[in-house]
């Protein structure tokens, strides 16, 4: 008897460990075909069960749209990365900018889901730059390192930065929404930027407590396969996954913060919001959007996503433009 309990409690765990590597491989990389996003809330009870077993297959991100389709002049450009690899870049003009944004977007997207964000920054006089990180549109790759190799390449695009407005360019921002908001930090932890300010959309805190939260939503036990998930994830990446922590990176960014969260994300609860907004050392503010949930806070309420943009460009880089 004592065999056979064995037996089964192992069988079990080699079926969930290799279900969580085949959920980690999937969502890591991303093919010509299959789904566009992951909206958890919108599956049925089989798509939740299929999803837990076999994970889902992500389609690449591709862009539809650039910024001529809200009106807006701009020129593609290319940055090689450090690793060998190009992204590509959508620069917007504005006329003697008050400031740089340079735009880091999400998962499974790509930059034009940032289109009219940038069109905000523009109206305040910034110039936005809209990246297309790894594996997502114009860039290169097919896969993703949920922001954790992003970071590594901020520095190239910071320095795309400074070439292109030599001497005289103005304060840098990084702007990042979810993952993208998640390089930013870990880009400023590193060393690889120095930005005037970082504007921040739903980071999460942890990567374990970002899977966490998925699979609450998926009302499936998070326990272990979250934590398989992530070890596995980690390896995928080359890194642990467990230290994919933006929490920690943050105690190292005396960079002024704004960060802005919605009250109702479950992907990113406001408890684990808080959290990270802790660990910031240095000149910090956090709005929360009443009613919002993991999604684009701009276009969520754009008004107030303007009002607070402007009022911390004004208090931080000292400027009434």
């Amino acid at each position: 008897m004592i065999f056979w309990i064995v037996f089964i409690i192992i069988t079990l765990f080699a079926f969930v460990a290799g279900a969580s590597f085949f959920q980690a491989w999937r969502l890591l990389h991303f093919h010509a075909e299959g789904f566009k996003s992951l909206r958890l809330e919108e599956l049925g009870t089989q798509q939740k069960i299929a999803l837990f077993i076999l994970g889902r297959r992500m389609v690449r991100p591709v862009n539809t749209r650039d910024p001529s389709a809200l009106g807006m002049d701009f020129e593609t450009r290319r940055v090689r990365c450090p690793a060998g690899h190009e992204l590509e870049l959508w620069r917007v003009r504005v006329p003697s900018p008050r400031a740089v944004a340079v735009m880091l977007h999400g998962y499974a997207v790509s930059k034009e889901v940032m289109l009219e964000a940038a069109q905000e920054f523009a109206a305040l006089g910034c110039e936005p730059w809209l990246v297309d990180l790894r594996g997502s549109g114009g860039s290169d790759g097919d896969s993703t390192s949920l922001g954790f190799h992003d970071a590594e390449d901020l520095e190239a695009i910071a320095w795309d930065v400074r070439q292109c407005h030599g001497g005289a360019a103005p304060p840098v921002t990084f702007y990042g929404q979810s993952m993208g908001a998640v390089a930013a930090i870990r880009a400023v932890h590193l060393g690889r930027i120095n930005p005037a300010v970082l504007i921040l959309e739903a980071p999460f805190d942890s990567l374990l407590n970002a899977v966490r939260n998925r699979f609450a939503l998926l009302g499936l036990p998070v326990f272990p396969a979250a934590h398989l998930l992530v070890f596995w994830g980690g390896l995928l990446f080359g890194s642990s996954g467990f230290a994919h922590r933006p929490s920690l990176y943050a105690r190292n960014v005396r960079t002024p913060v704004l960060l802005m969260q919605g009250d109702q994300d479950r992907r990113v609860t406001p408890q684990q919001a808080e959290v990270l907004y802790a660990a910031f050392p240095g000149p910090r503010q956090l709005i929360w959007f009443p009613g919002a949930g993991h999604e684009s806070l701009q276009q969520y309420d754009s008004r107030l996503w303007r009002e607070s943009v402007d009022c911390f460009f004004k208090e931080m880089l000292k400027t009434d433009d």
